[in-house]
């Protein structure tokens, strides 16, 4: 049985997300992980196949999917953590499968972390499932570096339920830059600076006081993948018209292929 957790998702003015953290402060706590008020940048390189697979089986909404992704939380102008992760979606359930990474791969590996190679970085994992799984995803599926997605966070956990925790994402950009730090000349916008990505990350039902809190402000939830919105607009920006060409016709067989499955 798929055991995983809920991902509720709102798209939201960025003054209304932190009106409903203030409203909630009673009942959560600042992630450790950041500032006082829980904040700290995250950037994630996303790994897909040659015809974009992971980004077409999330626009075609398959039943479950996947997303391989070297993840960076930076603190100043440094990386305080670094994981590779395996994010498994079925149906409405998620599950992440996340590797904690020595940071000393910073120096081996050296600064142009968007074209690190799977391989390479797999050589620095002890053996467990996930890292058979990654390697097992990498050989057969010919993974390789599609989008670097930054945005800075606001995160929130809770006292009273052990699996909630709460975030606000805003300043989404997307590129094919380093994880280290934000390139204005090559890193776009792909969420209006005014709107943020509220969402609520949890294992059974939402508690009562959440549920108040988030009444009067009318959140309507809706999908949202932050890697697909990115490579779209970096599909439109860097690619040649002839890999767009290849990757609308691969949607095209996509769509095809799972309209027989129904």
């Amino acid at each position: 049985m798929f055991k995983g957790r809920h991902e509720l998702k709102y798209v939201v003015p960025v003054h209304e997300g932190d009106a409903v953290l203030e409203a909630l402060r009673d009942h959560l706590q600042p992630d450790p992980h950041g500032d006082e008020q829980g904040s700290y940048e995250v950037a994630s390189i996303y790994y897909d196949t040659p015809s974009y697979r992971f980004y077409w089986d999330r626009t075609e909404s398959v039943g479950y999917r996947r997303k391989v992704r070297l993840r960076a939380y930076l603190k100043g102008q440094g990386i305080s953590a670094l994981f590779i992760e395996i994010k498994e979606r079925h149906r409405s359930l998620v599950v992440k499968k996340r590797i904690s990474l020595p940071l000393a791969l910073l120096d081996k590996l050296g600064p142009d972390h968007f074209h690190w190679t799977l391989p390479q970085i797999l050589e620095h994992v002890g053996d467990s499932a996930d890292s058979r799984e990654l390697r097992y995803l990498t050989e057969r599926l010919g993974l390789e570096a599609a989008a670097n997605i930054r945005y800075l966070r606001r995160s929130y956990t809770s006292p009273y339920v052990n699996d909630l925790r709460i975030t606000l994402d805003r300043h989404l950009t997307v590129g094919e830059s380093p994880l280290t730090e934000f390139e204005e000349g090559s890193e776009q916008l792909f969420l209006p600076p005014d709107k943020a990505i509220f969402e609520v990350k949890l294992n059974q039902r939402a508690p009562d006081w959440l549920l108040r809190g988030l009444a009067p402000f009318g959140f309507m939830r809706q999908r949202y993948s932050k890697y697909c919105e990115g490579l779209t607009l970096l599909q439109q920006s860097f690619l040649p018209p002839q890999t767009i060409r290849h990757i609308l016709e691969r949607g095209a067989e996509l769509k095809t292929a799972n309209a027989g499955r129904q």
